[in-house]
């Protein structure tokens, strides 16, 4: 049989377990939102990482280097 101190502290530990667990998805949501600005995304934009880059990038050669192949 349950006590009414054993109830109390099964309250008591749920409730600081749903604290634990709100502060974790704000830390969460601040760590989107830094990671979008150093992206230079907007803050609520969803990013989804993937094992590969889903851009269609061709990187510029530098001039220097056309240069070059030209000679």
């Amino acid at each position: 049989m349950l006590s009414s101190l054993d109830i109390q502290r099964a309250k008591n530990s749920l409730f600081e377990a749903e604290q634990r667990c709100a502060l974790a998805q704000i830390e969460y949501e601040t760590e989107q939102m830094k990671f979008n600005e150093l992206l230079g995304l907007p803050f609520d934009q969803e990013v989804i990482l993937t094992e590969r880059l889903l851009l269609d990038f061709s990187p510029l050669q530098p001039i220097w280097l056309s240069a070059l192949n030209r000679l």
